[in-house]
């Protein structure tokens, strides 16, 4: 298996005397030996290895140039090298990669490659300044937040958006898309032509409807005009009210059009604060140093008003991103649980957002703190609520499942 996967052992140096490659003598201190005992001129070897990493396949491992040899060369070789020449791409005039930095592409082929094979525990951030990588040690948990500041979803690599999933997501931003909009309007406010399926709108209290391909009908039973209405009453249809079509589909149309909008509204509104609460964390140096002002104290000590400030953006991101999660949840016990649960956390953050609102002076270091706590606490165990099975409940009618330890919220 080992040599199968290329990797052998030292070999007792060559004592060939000619190149492999191109079969020239090669000189004194002028050639690169293999571990698997093959020995090749130095510019023959950088030109091979150099190839390869043009080539992008440098991050699967370069094999040695000889034919039929399967065994790989050591990145620690190609860095060597690398390090030394820097890399040609004779295919563009001669344009030459420096050395540091083609060691550095080099690494990270290999890095890349590393993170691609671990694809479910390890991925990049995908802000695009960051090099760090998100290693993850709950399979259940989908949130990240990067050091760099950056919060995204481990699976899709879009904003973060817990306790809503991916497909909610994208599902939502198709609805909000404007054909999406276009057509469940069309089906809400229109009628189809009897004859050629036009949507037709009716803009007044006439019933007499006139389609561009001519066709003339009641806008209430969709009846020829002509052979079975009044030409002198255009306000009156004489088909009987159980005979004429069902009204069911426009009036589902109309009404998930208004369940729409209200969900968009709690959106927008809770954007808003999303935005405020990330606005108030970014300038939070300014309150610590007016605390540490006021109480004389040490950096450590006034950390805590950092600490509350991004707890109130972490809960903030969730109760946005839980409207989305509401707005696809059927109606169900789980619902109510979930809406319960939803208000409790809203509660405390309230209450900890107009702590964040007092001036310097009259902040209580305690009290901050404890609602805080509260309001993190809670917030955990809501994500790890939806991890597990939370999601699948929102689709149930069963009663729910209690949150383990579930935190009661008592105010002072």
């Amino acid at each position: 298996f080992i040599a199968k996967s290329g990797i052998v052992r030292d070999a007792p140096p060559s004592e060939d005397k000619e190149c492999l490659i191109c079969n020239e003598p090669i000189e004194p201190g002028n050639s690169v030996s293999l571990p698997c005992n093959h020995k090749f001129c130095f510019d023959c070897f950088v030109r091979h290895i150099s190839i390869k990493f043009l080539e992008g396949k440098a991050q699967f491992g370069i094999n040695c140039p000889q034919a039929n040899c399967t065994a790989k060369i050591y990145p620690s070789k190609v860095r060597e090298v690398f390090l030394i020449t820097g890399v040609t791409d004779f295919s563009k005039g001669g344009r030459v990669i420096p050395g540091e930095v083609a060691v550095e592409q080099f690494t990270r082929l290999i890095q890349e490659d590393f993170i691609r094979s671990k694809k479910g525990s390890m991925c990049y951030c995908p802000h695009p300044t960051c090099n760090y990588v998100a290693i993850r040690k709950d399979l259940l948990r989908k949130d990240v937040r990067c050091l760099c500041g950056n919060t995204f979803c481990f699976q899709c690599g879009h904003e973060l958006h817990v306790p809503a999933t991916c497909e909610m997501m994208e599902d939502w931003d198709k609805l909000n898309n404007s054909q999406s909009l276009d057509d469940i309007w069309i089906e809400a406010n229109t009628k189809p032509c009897p004859r050629c399926n036009a949507p037709i709108e009716k803009t007044k209290g006439c019933l007499r409807m006139v389609c561009r391909c001519s066709y003339i009908f009641c806008w209430d039973c969709k009846k020829d005009w002509k052979k079975t209405h009044d030409e002198n009453r255009h306000f009156f249809c004489t088909t009987p009210e159980n005979q004429r079509p069902s009204l069911l589909e426009s009036m589902k149309a109309k009404d998930f059009i208004e369940y729409k909008n209200l969900y968009s509204s709690r959106l927008d509104d809770h954007k808003k604060l999303v935005a405020q609460a990330r606005k108030q964390l970014a300038e939070i140096h300014q309150k610590i140093d007016a605390y540490k002002q006021c109480n004389k104290c040490d950096d450590m000590t006034a950390e805590f008003i950092r600490d509350c400030a991004a707890t109130l953006v972490k809960c903030r991101e969730f109760l946005l991103n839980s409207i989305i999660l509401g707005f696809f949840s059927k109606t169900s016990k789980a619902k109510e649980f979930f809406d319960y649960q939803q208000k409790e956390l809203q509660m405390s953050i309230e209450e900890l957002s107009k702590l964040m609102e007092l001036p310097a002076a009259q902040i209580e270091r305690m009290e901050m703190m404890h609602i805080s706590t509260i309001s993190i606490q809670h917030l955990e165990k809501l994500i790890k609520h939806f991890s597990e099975d939370g999601l699948e409940r929102l689709q149930e009618s069963e009663q729910p499942k209690q949150l383990e330890n579930e935190i009661t919220i008592q105010w002072k």
